[in-house]
């Protein structure tokens, strides 16, 4: 290789990788979603409300069922997190997790499930499936933004969340 391929060859080589920083930042923004999954219209407000409460530059996406998840799943841009109610019918949470968690598509996605089941045994389950985290719902608006500021505090590396004004 004479001395101008080889400089072309470098320049060439720096491009693709500035282009691959590139790519990757936007990808990582574009990612700055999540998909919170519940059957129940009441709960999807509520947690609806909360997440617009707190500022964690994040936008949210919401599935009405199983079905609905991975439809948007296979439609958009794949979420940074899906937050997974457990009981709903069709397919339940633990089977739609199974199936996320089988995609190697979805590999980077963190997955979270809310339950108002607090047994041991069902959260490890669900650990051993791929979550995250297990949470137990929490029946006051404070409650959620509890463990929402420390989900993101945790998982997401947001330090300083506030709530929005």
């Amino acid at each position: 290789m004479c001395k101008n391929e080889f400089k072309l060859y470098n320049r060439a080589a720096l491009y693709f990788r500035l282009f691959c920083d590139i790519t990757k930042a936007q990808s990582m923004e574009k990612r700055k979603t999540i998909l919170y999954v519940d059957d129940d219209a009441d709960d999807r407000e509520i947690f609806r409300y909360a997440f617009t409460t707190i500022e964690t530059g994040f936008n949210l996406e919401i599935a009405v069922d199983a079905d609905d998840a991975l439809k948007k799943l296979a439609s958009e841009e794949i979420p940074a997190g899906i937050y997974i109610d457990m009981n709903m019918p069709r397919m339940n949470g633990m089977d739609l997790l199974k199936s996320i968690k089988s995609n190697p598509d979805y590999a980077g996605m963190l997955a979270f499930i809310i339950s108002t089941n607090s047994d041991p045994i069902y959260r490890e389950r669900a650990l051993r499936l791929g979550a995250v985290e297990v949470f137990v719902k929490p029946n006051s608006i404070q409650g959620i933004l509890d463990q929402l500021k420390s989900c993101f505090t945790t998982h997401f590396e947001i330090g300083n969340i506030r709530m929005a004004s």
